[in-house]
């Protein structure tokens, strides 16, 4: 499951990700295809990208061969003509379920395709504790990307979990901003705000595991991609943070409900930081979860 919000994207999920770290397809096709007619179930549409996504289950003794496959099929599938971003899933509690999802350009690209699903449910054939459960959509409901205010740049999260930043007219990929790999987490996601003047654009990374909770801000050029300035590591237990909300006020000021973890004291704080260099400003305790500015 995956909420996605206008500021930004939040995307808790409870898979641990065999190829990638993150899931967003808002940035296939640019634009939210939510009005258009569902297709019957298990067919694809005729026109326009199509969105693919695969349940299906495993014997925990074969949970270790399936990552394996699925790395080959992953690998073989991005590269194939038409294709427009893939990402397998493995569930964290239950090692034997996995999630596909795929984004193929049209529906002749998604029929090219065929052979290679079927080839790989042939070699998890003996696996199975439940079949390739397919599901395909003409489009996803998203919220719409960020844009400047002169409506020339929008920013993404793109299939590989990059922050990508795009010409708003052409689609053109003018920059793009990796997601930090961690070893062994389970959930990562991008928390996206822009400066009012469309100059920088604040980019937070953040984890739902149970330690290293957040993992730092920068502060992006918006035409450049270039760092600007970062926080990491600007306190004892920095990483462990749970970073509630980050807001940006129309001073410029950024501001971030932050509770502590138990050896750091714990308790709710928000914090001012400076703008430009992203140093702590002031550090406010709390009574309790702070509530939004404005709502």
């Amino acid at each position: 499951p995956a909420s996605i919000s206008r500021r930004g994207l939040v995307m808790p999920l409870r898979y641990r990700f065999v190829m990638m770290v993150a899931l967003l397809l808002a940035a296939v096709t640019g634009a939210a295809q939510a009005q258009a007619p569902a297709p019957a179930p298990g067919s694809a549409p005729s026109a326009g990208s199509i969105y693919i996504v695969t349940y299906f289950e495993v014997g925990a003794a074969g949970a270790s061969t399936t990552v394996g496959l699925l790395r080959q099929f992953a690998a073989a599938t991005r590269k194939a003509n038409g294709n427009a971003g893939f990402v397998a899933l493995q569930e964290t509690t239950r090692a034997g379920r996995f999630a596909m999802v795929e984004v193929w350009r049209d529906k002749p690209a998604l029929d090219a395709h065929a052979a290679a699903v079927s080839g790989l449910r042939d070699k998890l054939q003996p696996l199975f504790a439940s079949p390739l459960d397919i599901r395909t959509n003409s489009g996803l409901a998203v919220a719409p990307p960020l844009l400047t205010p002169d409506a020339q740049l929008r920013f993404v999260v793109s299939p590989a979990n990059e922050v990508r930043a795009e010409d708003a007219a052409t689609g053109a990929v003018r920059w793009t901003l990796g997601a930090p790999f961690l070893a062994g987490a389970a959930t990562l996601h991008w928390r996206l705000l822009l400066t009012p003047d469309g100059a920088s654009v604040y980019v937070q990374s953040l984890s739902d595991e149970p330690r290293l909770t957040y993992l730092g801000t920068r502060r992006i050029d918006a035409r450049t991609g270039g760092e600007q300035a970062n926080d990491y590591k600007f306190e004892i237990y920095w990483y462990e943070n749970v970073v509630l909300w980050t807001a940006l006020k129309t001073t410029g000021e950024l501001l971030m409900a932050v509770k502590r973890p138990a050896d750091a004291g714990g308790g709710y704080w928000v914090r001012a930081l400076d703008p430009l260099t992203l140093k702590m400003r002031t550090d406010i305790p709390q009574p309790g979860p702070p509530a939004i500015p404005g709502q």
